[in-house]
């Protein structure tokens, strides 16, 4: 039919068989009558088969699919219509034909023998890995469209020979795993008749444009975690290494730790693990099969290793394990290269022992405190640097019938009769506020009840005394220490989670840290993060290790210097929600004494 459909003589043949027909003829040229005949026709399946080859054969179809009745009626109506236009003469007489005056016209001219074989084409679309890409759309010239099944194979079947251009694409895949999103693609592919034409297209699950972490919403799954020391700077026109995504190979770790290019640092004790939380971002599409190619490195490789070898999820769990005291830079990389990468911190965790009093007298009665919750309190903070904590209680121990004590007591309060609280700073220099002479005295004190007990419990060698101090007319400071590095701290403040963050706050003097506002706290703090003292704080969002804090206009002049404003929560400044003032950084990990 589709031979006869084309030509001259072809057309002749089709109008003078329609004279022949009873009825009407070229009923055909109304398209719904056409489209009615071929459906009816297609019920058949022998016929449907036919109908297929041939518009396959009279490429009826076109380069876009489209169903197979619409676009053999559409055909048959516009050849018939042509049609028409043709002379049809009566048998017998002569033809009009200039060329050949008075003959009758050439019997059509047989048509070519159809052909005995049919070829067929298979496109298989496969991974960097071999792997079969499922749901890739295929496109074979005229032949449209199709998408791969489970095992990455469009079966175009039986096809016309010819010659075709084929492509393969799928989202978030291309040709190169670090390349952008593109199409494979090869022209001119010969489909010879007869043949079972295979062919092999390429689509990469495309690299994660960059891997970041973060640290676990669970509490004991890590140490120490800092987003502030390597902060990238407010307003600079490059923002964190990760923002905005950027392109393929654009990431270098840099030679100094200490970039501020948006990296954590995380610490870690020797022989322990720490989980964090990693997360790919793509630039355009997210390609999930890619993420398992990313390799992770520590560098050097002496100081930490990487627990989980590999990750499937676009948010994971990613364990790191300590294996030596010093410090490293973990890298992950795709294909060679750079996607992303932290800082890692490494020691060995040291037991801290502090031993817990109430020291009681006639200006300070008797004070408890719930050991547990301070001991977890403690904990929570310390662990950052790699410290256990060990508390005993002492109890109670009552000093005030002391000598030395009720002397000293008496002159750290201001004369009776005049207002302030205990060690109240208040006004001009007065003899009775020498904080060190009161403490001093109530420590000596106490040291002499302890050695006195013939019973536990007894003070440990070697063990920080924490000492809770409450005066009953209040105290102008939350605790305090006799110096920096002295292994003895007061609280001033009943129990509560003020109080214990006080005595945190202040046990960390213990161990050598300072005031961020101390001029001698330059190792102990980024440049940056001293600079801020006194700023407006912003509002911090939270993060999985870190509360939100709330900001706040610049303090009072002297009232609060002590708070940075790009690290307004540190443990060691004087941000007013002491309960979550926690976070220790990097250069305070390595400052505190481990003894």
């Amino acid at each position: 039919m589709a031979q006869r459909l084309r030509g001259r003589s072809g057309r002749h043949s089709l109008a003078r068989a329609g004279e022949r027909e009873a009825g009407p003829p070229l009923r055909l040229r109304d398209r719904d009558a056409a489209e009615r005949l071929l459906r009816d026709g297609a019920a058949d399946p022998a016929r449907l088969a036919a109908l297929r080859r041939w518009a396959v054969e009279a490429d009826l179809l076109g380069p876009r699919p489209r169903s197979l009745t619409p676009a053999l009626a559409d055909a048959l109506v516009r050849e018939l219509i042509a049609l028409r236009r043709l002379p049809v003469r009566a048998p017998g007489t002569v033809a009009d034909d200039p060329e050949t005056p008075g003959a009758e016209p050439p019997p059509p001219a047989p048509p070519p023998p159809a052909a005995t074989k049919t070829a067929k084409l298979v496109v298989t679309v496969k991974d960097c890995d071999g792997e079969p890409v499922e749901e890739a759309e295929v496109t074979a010239g005229a032949l449209g469209r199709m998408q791969t099944d489970a095992n990455g194979i469009a079966d175009y079947g039986r096809v016309r020979p010819g010659t075709y251009t084929i492509t393969a694409e799928k989202l978030g895949h291309s040709t190169e795993r670090s390349g952008p999103i593109e199409a494979d693609r090869k022209v001119d592919v010969s489909v010879p008749d007869g043949s079972r034409t295979r062919v092999d297209l390429i689509q990469h699950p495309q690299c994660a444009h960059v891997c970041t972490w973060e640290g676990p919403t669970a509490r004991w799954d890590y140490f120490g975690f800092d987003h502030k020391t390597d902060m990238v700077p407010r307003g600079s026109p490059t923002d964190a290494y990760w923002e905005p995504v950027p392109d393929h190979g654009a990431l270098s770790v840099p030679g100094d730790r200490m970039s501020r290019d948006g990296a954590r640092w995380v610490s870690v004790a020797v022989g322990e693990e720490v989980a964090l939380e990693i997360t790919f971002d793509f630039k355009d599409t997210e390609c999930l099969p890619c993420i398992p190619n990313t390799k992770f490195e520590v560098s050097p490789g002496s100081v930490a290793e990487v627990v989980t070898r590999q990750i499937g999820r676009r948010t994971a769990a990613f364990v790191i394990k300590g294996k030596a005291p010093g410090e490293a830079t973990l890298r992950g990389h795709c294909d060679g290269h750079d996607i992303g990468w932290f800082h890692i911190w490494c020691e060995n965790e040291a037991v801290i022992r502090i031993d817990v009093a109430n020291l009681v007298t006639a200006r300070a009665p008797a004070s408890g405190y719930d050991l547990s919750a301070l001991h977890y309190h403690f904990a929570d903070i310390y662990r950052q640097a790699a410290m256990r904590i060990d508390m005993v209680d002492l109890g109670q121990i009552e000093v005030g019938t002391h000598p030395t004590v009720a002397a000293v007591e008496a002159n750290g309060y201001p004369p009776t009769g005049t207002a302030g609280r205990f060690l109240d700073k208040s006004g001009s220099p007065r003899p009775y506020d020498s904080k060190v002479q009161v403490i001093t005295a109530l420590h000596a004190a106490a040291n002499s009840r302890l050695a006195a007990r013939t019973k536990g419990p007894l003070p440990r060698t070697g063990a920080y005394r924490l000492y809770w101090y409450v005066p009953t007319a209040g105290c102008s400071i939350l605790g305090t220490v006799i110096n920096i590095g002295s292994n003895v701290g007061f609280v001033f403040r009943a129990d509560g989670g003020t109080s214990r963050n006080s005595a945190a706050h202040e046990f960390g003097h213990c161990l050598g840290l300072r005031h961020p506002s101390d001029p001698s706290a330059g190792p102990q703090y980024p440049v940056h993060c001293i600079g801020s003292l006194g700023g407006t704080v912003p509002s911090w969002p939270a993060t999985n290790t870190e509360n939100a804090v709330a900001g706040r206009a610049p303090p009072r002049p002297g009232a609060h210097g002590n708070v940075m404003q790009n690290d307004p929560a540190n443990l060691m400044g004087y941000w007013h929600d002491r309960p979550n003032r926690k976070p220790l950084r990097y250069l305070q990990w390595r400052a505190a004494s481990r003894s």
